[in-house]
């Protein structure tokens, strides 16, 4: 997703990375392409640039978080509003003040559109939000995600189309990354670490338990 805050940084903000036999494409923000012969080590400075990306990305996670905060209140504000002009401007017709029932209806429609366009606006800056706080979760989680990504229970409660579509990535690549990030919504995130979780609580427990078992046997 291109959360960029100026025109000039859309030139170099990478999307994302496509490859295609011996080529790599990459996606900037800017709409542009790029397509270069492909190597591991120009893959890992893209995904290296794209996590500098997520940790530049905290002064719009903060302008996001605001945003949000504000509209909420907004959004409840225009709605008592529009509906208080709305019963002025019935008041208004049945009392025959044509004038003021004319501008109390075009208020109530006024603050009603201003209402649903902070609601778009709210829902945009949360879309952001969850896209910039996946990849934050995919980065940190990174190295526990590549020790465990062969496990089935890693992918419960994942829908079945996006399992596949994990499925479907060569064994050798990493499975959970920046560059799968966009096959992934927030919430399947979520459940993948809530599942990465439970498989090392798990493992904890098995090694207690060898452990323990060895112990008893010396």
């Amino acid at each position: 997703m291109n959360y960029c805050l100026t025109k000039e940084e859309e030139e170099t903000f990478i999307l994302n990375y496509v490859e295609e036999k011996n080529t790599i494409t990459i996606f900037y923000a800017n709409g542009q392409k790029e397509t270069k012969p492909y190597s591991k080590e120009l893959e890992k400075q893209i995904l290296n640039q794209m996590k500098s990306q997520v940790g530049n990305a905290e002064k719009l996670l903060r302008n996001c978080k605001e945003y949000i905060e504000v509209s909420i209140s907004s959004m409840k504000f225009n709605s008592y509003a529009s509906f208080l002009f709305f019963i002025l401007a019935i008041s208004f017709m049945f009392l025959n003040f044509s004038v003021m029932e004319i501008i109390s209806l075009f208020l109530s429609i006024g603050t009603l559109g201003k209402s649903l366009i902070d609601r778009k606006k709210r829902n945009k800056s949360k879309q952001i939000l969850e896209d910039i706080e996946k990849q934050k979760m995919l980065i940190e989680k990174e190295k526990e995600l590549k020790s465990h990504e062969k496990e089935e229970k890693l992918l419960v409660g994942v829908p079945r189309i996006k399992r596949e579509a994990l499925e479907y990535i060569p064994s050798e690549k990493t499975v959970y990354n920046l560059h799968t990030a966009d096959l992934l919504s927030y919430e399947d995130v979520k459940q993948i670490l809530e599942n990465l979780k439970e498989i090392l609580k798990e493992n904890n427990f098995q090694e207690k338990m060898t452990l323990n078992r060895m112990k008893s046997q010396e």
